[in-house]
């Protein structure tokens, strides 16, 4: 599979997943809007039951079924990637995975807590999100498909992070309410842009940079970096960012910073 085939493919699948994304915020939204409680439970249950059509679909397509090849396993006397540059690298990315959390913890929680925003457009934001990503996730691709392309998206990441976190500080009361709709839209946008330069970006530099003899245990190493965004990024958001003054400003400072770091730490100096 060459490179581009690769991208294209990450690309689709994402955007596949996006898609029932955007489908479940949607039903999420119909069930804040509407309230009861008899209305979360259908929604609960019908999330865990698609569970088990996704397990039927992808029994069905063989997916489970791994070819074991003989005479291939290695064994290394390291655990750890020896590589600084690429651990330096994937540490950087983790930092720009942070649209995640926002997506699902930070955003909801910022506008519904901290803005005038009616808490029914959560389940919009999301959906909003999730069409674009779908739809352009294969375009934002395209430029990843080389290690200075990679290095450009991840700094458009950055840019983008930091333009989110201005339109949440802007939004925050006393902003009216249909100022802070507005700007949740100029947020979820820039979130989403944000996502798909930083998903083609790590796509493609957790691939190039690693050593083509031991790629497994780099990608995994790579991993490490969203894995810590994952565990830290919540509470931070929301213990420091949400309560410090000018918290997203200074969010927008990290992103940005890290964003451009990910040149000098993939050896990209020109």
């Amino acid at each position: 599979m060459t490179d581009a085939e690769r991208l294209a493919t990450l690309a689709k699948v994402r955007a596949a997943r996006n898609a029932g994304f955007g489908l479940g915020a949607l039903a999420a939204a119909a069930a804040i809007y509407q309230g009861s409680r008899g209305t979360f439970v259908v929604l609960v249950a019908g999330n865990a039951a698609s569970y088990f059509g996704i397990a039927a679909g992808l029994a069905h397509a063989g997916v489970g079924k791994v070819a074991v090849l003989a005479g291939r396993a290695q064994h290394h006397a390291w655990r750890f990637v020896p590589d600084g540059r690429y651990v330096r690298t994937g540490l950087l990315s983790g930092v720009l995975s942070v649209h995640m959390t926002l997506l699902v913890v930070a955003m909801p929680l910022w506008f519904v807590r901290h803005t005038a925003m009616p808490k029914v457009f959560v389940g919009l934001l999301v959906a909003a999100n999730t069409v674009l990503a779908a739809l352009l996730q294969a375009r934002f691709a395209r430029p990843s498909s080389s290690v200075p392309g990679a290095v450009r998206s991840a700094l458009w990441a950055g840019a983008a992070l930091a333009g989110f976190g201005i339109a949440c500080q802007l939004a925050q009361e006393p902003a009216a309410a249909t100022e802070a709709v507005a700007l949740a839209f100029v947020a979820v946008v820039l979130l989403t842009f944000a996502g798909l330069w930083q998903s083609a970006s790590s796509w493609s530099l957790s691939y190039e940079l690693a050593d083509p003899g031991h790629r497994t245990a780099y990608l995994s190493t790579f991993q490490l970096g969203q894995s810590l965004q994952a565990v830290a990024a919540p509470w931070i958001i929301t213990s420091v960012i949400f309560h410090a003054r000018g918290g997203w400003l200074l969010f927008g400072v990290v992103v940005v910073t890290a964003g451009a770091l990910v040149r000098f730490a993939a050896g990209q100096r020109s």
